[in-house]
């Protein structure tokens, strides 16, 4: 069951989340970035899975967020089939930074 947030309240726990994750860049401006992109995002949980993305609290599909048995996080988005996804590249989608940000529970699957 998801949780409902303000927009503030969601902006404030995802820029500490991500204040945390770039503490070691310390590139403000990136982070900036960033955040502007995830701040528009939202989850649902449904039937054991995790959907992330614009409209997803308001009934929009959304993509579906995984960990594998061995621990990697996996998003079904295009961006991430492309560009993020183990040994393509070092990196996380905008959905899974999301997720992650918020401290969120991505439930485990055993079909990696």
């Amino acid at each position: 069951m998801a949780t409902t947030m303000t927009t503030a309240a969601k902006r404030q726990a995802l820029e500490e989340g991500l204040q945390v994750m770039m503490s070691l860049g310390e590139n403000q401006a990136e982070m900036k970035k960033l955040l502007d992109k995830v701040a528009k995002l939202s989850h649902r949980f449904d039937d054991g899975h995790l959907f992330v993305g614009s409209g997803v609290d308001a009934g929009k599909k959304g993509h579906e967020l995984r960990e594998s048995k061995t621990g990697n996080h996996y998003c079904k988005c295009p961006n991430f089939a492309f560009k993020q996804r183990p040994g393509k590249a070092d990196s996380y989608c905008k959905h899974l930074v999301y997720a992650i940000a918020l401290d969120l529970d991505i439930p485990k699957t055993e079909d990696l």
